[in-house]
């Protein structure tokens, strides 16, 4: 019988390999994930300006702390211009020390992590398959993993900026009616059109995050591989089976909401059920592959 990718058997068969190596595989997802995430959200309260007279609408012009910064700063568009400001340079610096964490540390533990959950599909998993990205033996190991992992980042990181389009376009035809419509109206016209429009927006990002994600894999396990060829079978390996990966991460909804009515830190537990799923899925996208060369 030709093989086929089998959800059900997938999660099956995740679920006999964490079976007597649960908690240890809990520690290697928890350890090779807590140095990738760094998301940053800023909630930014955008004011209503009057470009005529440099005034925002909201608090009285002489009150409290607003009177003191305007007496600082002069009007109230420069309290707003500094704030943003302050708001601009945290992001930064915040999203630059994600992104060298990530380059030096984060990669690398993703492709330790790739390799301790492959070895276990095969029965030989070990901890300190976790520090593989840092010590493989091929040449120039280690630069070559955090460089192929900090590209795929990168690449899916430019592909979901398509994300934020609705927002820009919006922020400025937001501008523009601030001058004919009250601007809490504005606000939340803005609001519901972005979250109509993002999610389609950020179709190629979730494509493409799908493209890639066997390239941890592949150079967990073929570390002679170069940074092309590992892309290249990353895209060969996932392609008719990007719908298939999806639907394999969306069935663990479900969990996830379970581990949230939990006080949230039942979100943690389902991690290596997942996990060990997603390596169980890369074995059979391999087999899967191979049937088809023959």
């Amino acid at each position: 019988m030709k093989p086929f990718f089998n959800r059900a058997a997938i999660k099956q068969a995740a679920k006999s390999n964490l079976k007597n190596h649960y908690w240890l595989s809990l520690a290697v997802a928890l350890l090779s994930g807590m140095f990738t995430g760094g998301g940053i959200s800023f909630g930014v309260r955008f004011m209503n300006i009057d470009t005529t007279q440099s005034n925002v609408h909201g608090l009285p012009e002489n009150s409290g702390l607003m009177a003191y910064l305007i007496s600082v700063f002069g009007s109230r568009r420069e309290v707003y211009l500094f704030f943003v400001s302050i708001f601009a340079g945290v992001f930064v610096v915040l999203l630059t020390v994600s992104l060298l964490k990530y380059y030096f540390v984060g990669g690398p533990l993703v492709v330790g992590g790739s390799r301790y959950f492959i070895n276990l599909t095969k029965g030989q998993a070990r901890f300190t398959n976790l520090a593989y990205g840092f010590a493989n033996k091929a040449p120039d190991g280690y630069k070559h993993v955090r460089q192929s992992m900090f590209r795929a980042m990168l690449y899916i990181f430019l592909w979901s900026l398509l994300g934020m389009v609705p927002f820009a376009l919006l922020a400025v035809v937001g501008a523009v009616g601030l001058s004919f419509v009250e601007a809490h109206v504005i606000i939340a016209l803005c609001v519901l059109a972005a979250c109509l429009l993002m999610p389609v927006a950020m179709i190629p990002a979730i494509v493409k995050s799908y493209e890639y994600s066997m390239i941890p894999y592949l150079l967990a396990e073929h570390p002679e591989m170069d940074r092309q060829t590992v892309f290249a079978a990353s895209k060969a390996l996932t392609a008719g089976h990007k719908g298939d990966l999806f639907v394999l991460d969306l069935s663990f909804l479900g969990w996830y909401l379970l581990g949230v009515l939990c006080c949230g830190i039942g979100t943690i537990f389902v991690v290596p059920y997942h996990t060990a799923s997603r390596a169980q899925a890369y074995a059979v996208l391999c087999t899967l592959a191979q049937t088809e060369d023959e």
